[in-house]
């Protein structure tokens, strides 16, 4: 009687015990799956939503030179759809000339694709932390820029002072 009792309960025992590992141990696998599921719909989200940006650039460049205008990028935020679509990337289409001059990275008054792509990247959605460090830097950047300019611009202006005082002198009476 007793000790089958205690043979059974050991028995028991043993079996949950083995439950538990078998449990413990599917649970970590199934916690690197979980990481890579989320990996691989982060990588997919990324290209379907590069894909999309691209399909965007292609239906505001109306006449297929793989730049867009000034002129090209205003008609075709007036059609609904492509209004929509920047709505959806939560970027403000209100002031189209910010919206061109923030895109037109290089200046030269035409949006190419790769341009487009990276700026409603980085216009997508709201600044985050890392977005006003980036600012914060290249404003560093900018200050210490202007920084050598005054100084470069006031050695000049002397010099000017210099060159001009030499070349007048009194009359003689």
């Amino acid at each position: 009687g007793v000790a089958y009792m205690v043979f059974v309960i050991m028995t028991i025992f043993g079996l949950l015990n083995v439950l538990v590992g078998i449990f413990v141990s599917e649970a970590g696998d199934l916690t690197k799956w979980d990481k890579d599921f989320v990996i691989d719909a982060f990588i997919q989200k990324r290209r379907d939503q590069a894909k999309e940006i691209s399909e965007l650039f292609d239906s505001i460049d109306l006449d297929g030179t793989g730049k867009i205008t000034f002129e090209e990028l205003s008609k075709a935020l007036q059609k609904d759809d492509i209004a929509a679509y920047f709505q959806h990337l939560e970027v403000d289409i209100l002031k189209v000339e910010v919206l061109f001059h923030v895109l037109d990275s290089n200046g030269d008054g035409k949006i190419s694709k790769d341009e487009f792509m990276q700026g409603l990247g980085k216009l997508h959605g709201h600044a985050n932390a890392t977005d006003v460090a980036d600012m914060l830097i290249q404003e560093q950047k900018m200050n210490k820029k202007l920084d050598v300019l005054g100084t470069v611009i006031c050695q000049r202006i002397e010099r000017l002072q210099d060159g001009i005082a030499s070349k007048h002198t009194p009359c003689a009476r």
